[in-house]
């Protein structure tokens, strides 16, 4: 966990605390939320990418209700924190096209 963070931060290329601090809060209520499904649904994870695209989803929406240049920023570092997830996944030889359909 401690790991995604630091590479939400270092994705971000912003030293600024309050984002920092959405992207661990982002991140912390996706697991949580993934947590929920396995308990109370008894889903089981399909993988960590579905949680990374959870908190990625959620920081967008947080974006949203931000200044435009806070908006700006948060969107790029959910983009840049997708993008490098999948590049870590892509390099163990998953590929993320054959699993993920866009919609």
């Amino acid at each position: 966990m401690v790991t995604k963070v630091v590479v939400f931060v270092v994705t971000m290329r912003v030293y600024n605390i309050s984002f920092s601090i959405a992207g661990a809060a982002a991140l912390i209520w996706a697991i949580w939320l993934q947590r929920n499904d396995c308990v109370f649904d008894r889903k089981q994870p399909k993988s960590l990418l579905q949680v990374l695209f959870r908190e990625t989803f959620w920081l967008r929406q947080w974006a949203k209700l931000q200044r435009h240049e806070e908006q700006v920023r948060l969107t790029c570092a959910a983009q840049n924190l997708e993008e490098a997830g999948l590049r870590v996944f892509n390099s163990f030889g998953w590929s993320a096209p054959a699993r993920i359909s866009y919609v």
